[in-house]
C-alpha cells in the first residue's frame, strides 16, 4: 500500500532539525573538499541519491576533505518569488498541497522584503484571471484589496540579518515565532503581532466548481459551516456564475468571517448547477504560522570560511565539494569535535626544501614509496591520501619529491615531528548532504559564504 508523507510531518521534522542546530544538542558542520579536478573538462558529476547512500562514495568524498566550519545558523526557507507587474498570481488554496510555484505562484515578496500571500485573484468579466499590476505594500493585519482587484494578506518581513544569512536568488527565509521572547528584532515583533492577531476559521476565498447556467438578476451566496461574518458576491457572465468575490466593508477590510469548519457554499438564484467550495486555509489562520501558510519543505544551513581561520585552514587553492556532517569527532579519538573550525588535512614537515613544491601534485617518499596528493605547500605540505595513492606512511627524514619530477618539488622530511595531525577525524560523523560543484577558488581577501539547502 502506497502512503503519503504529510506536510505536517515534514514541517515537524524540519523544525526539529532547525532546533537541534540552534540548541547545540547535535553538532553540524559544513565541510569543503576536493582541490583536484573532476575530469579533463573539470565538469562536476551529478550526485544521485544512490551515491550519497553508498559507503564507497562517502569514503571517497571524505578523503579529500580540506576543512570543517561549524554551522552557526539555520532557517526554514521557501522558493523566492519577487512580485513582478504583469504576472498572474494564483489564490491560496487548501485543496492541493503540491502546488507548482513555477506555474502557479500564490505568494510574493516586494522590494521592501515584505511577504504577502494572495487570497483572491483578480478576474475579468468572464471570470478569467488577470495580471497583477499594483504591488502589495503595507503591514495590514487583515486582508486588503489593491486597485487591480487582487486580495493580499501580509505575513512578515525578512529582516536584515536573515536576508544576509538565508536569502539567495532562489530562496527566502521563513520562520514561526513560538513566543514573545523569541521576537527580538523590530520585524520579528511585527510578525509576532500578526501571528497573535490571526483569525481561526476564516473563509479566505471561494473556488468555483461549476458555473451552472440560466442565472440572471440577483444571485445570493450563502456561506455556512459553524462560523459567521463571511460574505461573497456572485459574478455572472452568459448565465453562469463565473466567480465569487469576497465582500469588503466600508474601510476596505475583506469580510472573511471566523469560526468556520467544514464550510459549504450555497448559490441561490433562478439558474441551476452552480457549485463552489470555500477555502478555509490553516486551522489557526493564515498569519498564525508563515511556515505553514507558505508550505516550507526546505531548511538552509549557513556558515562561512574566512581567510585561514586563525591558521586552521588553507586560504588558497580551491574546492569542489560541499558536505554537511553531523557530530564529527576529534582526530584519532572518540571525543566530540566541538571547535568552530577544523583542519582536515595532514601536514608533512620538512627540514630542507631545495625545490618548492607545487600545489595539486602527487608526491612520493623515495624510501617508503608512500604517495600522497599535495593540496598546497607553504612551510609544510598539506596532503591527503586515497585509494589511488594508497595509504602507506611516510618515513621520518626521507627524501620526498613530486611524482611528475624534481622540478615540481623536492625536499627532506624532518626527522622528528614529521607529520602534523589534522583536527578532525574525516571518517567520523554522519554525512547528511554532498554536493559536487564547479571549482571555487579561495583567496585570503575573500569570504566563502556557504549555504546548504535540504528539501524533504
Amino acid at each position: 500500500m502506497t502512503a503519503t508523507v504529510t506536510y505536517t510531518f515534514k514541517s515537524s521534522l524540519l523544525q526539529s532539525l532547525k532546533s537541534n542546530v540552534m540548541s547545540g544538542s547535535d553538532r553540524y558542520y559544513i565541510a569543503i573538499g576536493r582541490s583536484n579536478v573532476w575530469n579533463s573538462t573539470d565538469t562536476p558529476p551529478i550526485t544521485a541519491d544512490s551515491d550519497i547512500s553508498s559507503l564507497d562514495f562517502i569514503q571517497k568524498s571524505r578523503h579529500p576533505l580540506i576543512a570543517y566550519k561549524k554551522v552557526f545558523s539555520s532557517s526554514l526557507v521557501v522558493p523566492r518569488i519577487d512580485w513582478t507587474s504583469g504576472t498572474i498570481y494564483e489564490a491560496y488554496t487548501d485543496l492541493n498541497s503540491n502546488i507548482d510555484l513555477t506555474t502557479k505562484p500564490y505568494y510574493v515578496m516586494n522590494d521592501n522584503l515584505r511577504v504577502y500571500v494572495c487570497l483572491e485573484q483578480a478576474k475579468n468579466a468572464l471570470g478569467q484571471g488577470v495580471a497583477s499590476t499594483v504591488k502589495p505594500t503595507g503591514v495590514s493585519l487583515t486582508p486588503f484589496t489593491t486597485s487591480d482587484g487582487y486580495v493580499w494578506q501580509y505575513l512578515y518581513q525578512v529582516g536584515p540579518e536573515d536576508a544576509n544569512s538565508f536569502m539567495t536568488n532562489n530562496f527566502i527565509p521563513v520562520q514561526y515565532l513560538k513566543d514573545e521572547a523569541s521576537a527580538v528584532s523590530a520585524v520579528e515583533v511585527e510578525q509576532y503581532s500578526l501571528q497573535q492577531a490571526s483569525v481561526s476559521g476564516s473563509v479566505l476565498g471561494i473556488e468555483m466548481v461549476s458555473g451552472g447556467s440560466g442565472y440572471s438578476g440577483t444571485v445570493t451566496v450563502n456561506i455556512t459551516g459553524g462560523g459567521s461574518g463571511a460574505q461573497g458576491t456572485a459574478v455572472l457572465s452568459g448565465g453562469s456564475v463565473v466567480s465569487i468575490k469576497m465582500d469588503s466593508d466600508t474601510l476596505g477590510n475583506v469580510l472573511s468571517g471566523s469560526g468556520y469548519r467544514n464550510s459549504s457554499v450555497e448559490i441561490v438564484g433562478n439558474g441551476t448547477g452552480a457549485e463552489a467550495i470555500a477555502v478555509l486555509g490553516p486551522s489557526a489562520g493564515i498569519t498564525a504560522d508563515p511556515t505553514v501558510s507558505l508550505r516550507s519543505e526546505t531548511v538552509m544551513f549557513h556558515s562561512d570560511f574566512i581567510d585561514t581561520e586563525d591558521g586552521r585552514i588553507l586560504s588558497t587553492n580551491d574546492f569542489r565539494q560541499v558536505l554537511l556532517i553531523k557530530n564529527p569527532t576529534k582526530y584519532n579519538s572518540t571525543a566530540a569535535f566541538t571547535s568552530q573550525v577544523g583542519n582536515a588535512l595532514r601536514r608533512l614537515n620538512f627540514s630542507t626544501v631545495p625545490v618548492a613544491f607545487l600545489s595539486d601534485k602527487e608526491i612520493i617518499g623515495t624510501t617508503s614509496q608512500a604517495k600522497a596528493y599535495l593540496v598546497h605547500y607553504d612551510t609544510a605540505a598539506w596532503i591527503y591520501q586515497n585509494e589511488t595513492t594508497g595509504f602507506e606512511e611516510f618515513s621520518p627524514g626521507e627524501n620526498v619529491e613530486a611524482v611528475e619530477g624534481s622540478g615540481s618539488g623536492q625536499g627532506t622530511l624532518a626527522s622528528t615531528n614529521t607529520v602534523t595531525a589534522p583536527d578532525v577525524d574525516i571518517y567520523s560523523g554522519d554525512v547528511l548532504y554532498i554536493n559536487n560543484i564547479a571549482a571555487v577558488t579561495r583567496d585570503p581577501n575573500q569570504t566563502e559564504d556557504v549555504k546548504v539547502v535540504i528539501k524533504l
